[in-house]
């Protein structure tokens, strides 16, 4: 079968619909994915999807897809990402997907694979679905379709496991996205009152996709934390499996210092019983403050490629890891929960912890270390030169600064200065980031940055006044 090959991105499918994306190309997907699980014992798997328009019939012809190989179909219908999850590990399903374009465009979807535990189909086992599909090898058989809505033991198994001391006044912003049916709810069962904003999924996400991991998305939040006086503000993407968070002045909270306020308090309950370094893990792109709040509490931080599927596989690879954060805001939470990417349920632990302080969410973060840092700065630069050009920026840094090269090369101007530079795994694209613990630094670091990539003359220079105009601290 003739597809088009960039639908087949490093962890997940993502293309245009009706263009790269058919309803014959899903159905075919199914089949191969079928066909995976079938080749490995496998005979059952979960199957839901997003509230994009799209979705509900491109799911009908993914199910169609599987069915034909013999595997059994659990409908799962409209859920979060993480729902789909929570159903793999709760039923023992040998695995599941979900029809979902996470934040892009609503022109857009996707497929994210799941085989058994949660363990992402992705990299190269992601090829061999893809080949599967070129060759159309596929299993036959006849699997059973069921319909079910896990929508609650989903909300018995969080309600079971965080308790609130006190009710909290907090905002939602789901995006208009699949959270809407079900965060909102479980926050007012936790005893929270809840203040819902564009918590109907409609199938159109507002600021042209629901990324919490963009401050400009959250403004609005901000917005109303701060007029109704609420204790903090909390967003979601389309498929809810990534958490962004406004504190009670208004002001954009980074996914890696919420992870911090959660790891902090993990440790805590840990304190006075172990001796041996409990773990965490972050992604090359995370800031500082994580790495120094889980050592300052007596934790150590492994440095992770970027990637869900990464992180995923380490928590699965060991079970001591308590929790993974990665900076565009996937938290895993292993201590007392299953270790995927939960954004409610990382919401809710957070919520947990504020119920029980006496001090606000602002307060907790001004107790970490200031840092100045840049967002993500990302431009396209194409697939076919990409990790070419980083491995050379890699070996040119490497011989000039400490580095760490699990993804791209991370450099130390010093312990408290740093930047990265490295090629994205989803698209076309070269990414940066930078942070010091002074404003100077970080302008030095992007100078630096920039007279290394002078000697490609074919990328655009225009990263430079992005990265120094979107210093934050």
């Amino acid at each position: 079968m003739k597809i088009d090959p960039a639908i087949f991105r490093a962890y997940d499918v993502r293309g245009k619909v009706g263009e790269s994306l058919t309803p014959e190309v899903v159905e075919a997907i199914g089949q191969a994915f079928g066909s995976h699980i079938k080749s490995e014992g496998g005979q059952q798997v979960s199957v839901s999807r997003d509230n994009r328009e799209s979705s509900r019939p491109l799911a009908t012809d993914f199910i169609r897809g599987v069915l034909s190989t013999g595997v059994n179909v659990i409908d799962l219908g409209l859920t979060t990402t993480p729902m789909l999850y929570f159903s793999i590990i709760k039923f023992d399903f040998d695995g599941g997907a979900i029809i979902t374009g996470s934040h892009a465009a609503v022109e857009y979807n996707g497929i994210k694979l799941c085989k058994k535990q949660v363990l992402h189909i992705a990299g190269d086992e992601l090829k061999e679905i893809q080949k599967l599909v070129e060759d159309e090898n596929f299993i036959s058989g006849r699997g059973q379709l069921t319909k079910q809505d896990i929508f609650d033991e989903y909300e018995a198994e969080i309600l079971r496991r965080i308790k609130l001391s006190r009710s909290l006044r907090i905002a939602v912003d789901c995006g208009d996205g699949a959270t809407g049916n079900s965060a909102p709810d479980i926050f007012e069962a936790l005893g929270c009152q809840v203040f819902r904003y564009a918590c109907k999924p409609l199938g159109e996400f507002f600021h042209g996709g629901s990324d919490p991991s963009v401050p400009e998305n959250l403004e609005d939040l901000e917005e109303i934390v701060v007029h109704r006086d609420h204790d903090l503000g909390i967003g979601f993407d389309a498929d809810g499996d990534r958490l962004g968070v406004v504190d009670d002045g208004g002001n954009y909270v980074p996914a890696e210092k919420i992870a911090a306020v959660i790891a902090r308090d993990i440790l805590g309950g840990f304190r006075k019983f172990f001796s041996e370094k409990k773990k965490f893990i972050c992604d090359a792109k995370s800031l500082l403050v994580f790495k120094t709040v889980v050592e300052d509490a007596g934790g150590q931080v492994e440095i992770s490629p970027v990637g869900r599927s990464f992180l995923r596989q380490k928590l699965f690879e060991d079970p001591e890891v308590l929790l993974a954060v990665g900076a565009a805001g996937h938290i895993h939470i292993n201590h007392n929960f299953f270790g995927f990417d939960d954004a409610t349920f990382a919401a809710a632990r957070l919520l947990e912890i504020l119920s029980k302080s006496r001090k606000s969410l602002s307060k907790l973060i001004s107790e970490f270390p200031r840092s100045f840092y840049t967002p993500e700065i990302r431009f396209p630069y194409p697939d076919e030169k990409k990790f070419e050009l980083v491995e050379e920026v890699c070996d040119s840094f490497s011989k000039k600064y400490d580095t760490i090269e699990v993804d791209g090369v991370r450099a130390k101007l010093d312990e408290k200065s740093w930047f990265l530079v490295r090629a994205k795994n989803t698209g076309p694209y070269l990414s940066l980031r930078f942070e010091a613990d002074t404003e100077e630094k970080v302008l030095e670091m992007i100078g630096i940055v920039a007279e290394e990539l002078k000697k490609y003359p074919d990328l655009d220079q225009k990263w430079i006044n992005d990265a120094k105009t979107n210093i934050s601290s």
